[in-house]
């Protein structure tokens, strides 16, 4: 079986250049939207899964044949194993081209900042982006770092996607929430609330000055359903501002003549980290998603409870005085998944060894053993 794999790898290998023809015509038959340069890059990826796995038959077929002729101990082809096992797993989660292979220059050429993203990146940050140019995948600014309110995955928040569906990105108390201070646009735009701050070579940067900050303080809280939540977004008199909804009651309760101020000391995906100064207790509204399996926050280091605020974000009752608050991303899953890690590597190991016993224990004479 490992000479018939190595063959044809082999076979297809040093007659590429026949081969190149029929393939290049199955792309294009087949992915009409890889034609030209992109299918050059299809048949680069196909025979350097070739030479790959020409490499890694050689290696894993040739360490079986080893252990079994006894030329070699047992534990030489579980090395070859875990090593291929390892350096194939590494290859496909940093290969990005195994479904639209793309030349890499035209993919750099694609990708490169223009001069709004350049002004964009100099801008205070968390902050999210509207792009409204047509014809530019919405999902360009993501590799530049910079956070949009539209765009596309296939592992989107729910909560985020209900209240799309629900209240579209016309509503105005969504994309004050949804922290969108800089809308993109390759038209002008002449409306009181937005404020010209950049002209690029194709497109305008315009300041929404109605976009609330990511983090923000109110004095009162109500309990509500999540379907009258969404109602009161569509609620053109309701003061975000002053009150946010939830859905269960807090134990505490947020002054109503308090004020205070909010300054961001780090924003990563998983960490999060402000300092809130006030001079009563406040809740602190964080408009990023809530997602309950994972998220763990602290107030000076001691541990606080999340609530859902406003639908879909985050709030936190903080005391009175100078808080250092924190939000951290520690899935259980992700627990889980190193402790049946560290199960998995004993086991290989205690593998490993048994094998390397009994293997001795077979090269021993019969009197030796007894």
């Amino acid at each position: 079986v490992g000479g018939i794999i190595a063959g044809a790898c082999l076979l297809l290998l040093v007659l590429q250049a026949a081969v190149k023809p029929a393939y290049m015509g199955w792309v294009a038959a087949a992915r009409p939207q890889l034609a030209g340069a992109g299918a050059e890059e299809a048949f680069r990826l196909f025979t350097g899964d070739l030479l790959r796995l020409l490499l890694l038959v050689a290696g894993l077929y040739g360490a079986a044949i080893l252990a079994l002729k006894r030329s070699a101990p047992a534990w030489v082809l579980l090395v070859a194993v875990a090593l291929a096992a390892s350096l194939e797993l590494n290859y496909l989660i940093k290969d990005n081209n195994l479904i639209n292979p793309t030349p890499p220059q035209q993919m750099q050429n694609y990708l490169q900042a223009d001069d709004v993203v350049q002004f964009l990146q100099q801008q205070p940050k968390p902050f999210r982006i509207f792009p409204l140019t047509q014809g530019r995948n919405p999902d360009w600014y993501m590799p530049h770092q910079i956070e949009s309110i539209v765009g596309y995955t296939g592992a989107k928040p729910r909560l985020y996607q209900e209240a799309v569906d629900a209240l579209s990105y016309n509503n105005p108390n969504f994309l004050r929430l949804m922290n969108a201070t800089y809308f993109i646009s390759d038209q002008p735009i002449h409306h009181e609330d937005f404020e010209e701050v950049f002209v690029g070579r194709q497109e305008r940067v315009y300041r929404f000055k109605q976009a609330f900050p990511r983090a923000f303080l109110t004095n009162e809280v109500i309990t509500v359903a999540p379907a009258q939540a969404l109602e009161y977004y569509k609620s053109p008199g309701f003061n975000f501002a002053r009150v946010a909804t939830i859905e269960t009651p807090l134990s505490g309760a947020p002054q109503a003549d308090a004020t205070g101020q909010v300054t961001w000391v780090k924003h990563d995906p998983d960490n999060l980290e402000l300092i809130v100064e006030t001079t009563g207790p406040m809740f602190l509204v964080v408009t990023d998603n809530y997602y309950p399996s994972g998220w763990k926050a602290a107030i000076n280091g001691a541990p606080t409870s999340i609530t859902k605020t406003n639908f879909m974000f985050r709030g936190i009752l903080v005391p009175a005085g100078k808080s250092r608050v924190t939000m951290t991303f520690e899935p259980l899953s992700a627990g889980k998944g190193n402790i049946f890690k560290c199960i998995s590597l004993l086991l290989l190991i205690a593998a490993g060894l048994a094998t390397m016993w009994l293997g001795r224990m077979r090269k021993a004479p019969a009197s030796s053993r007894e």
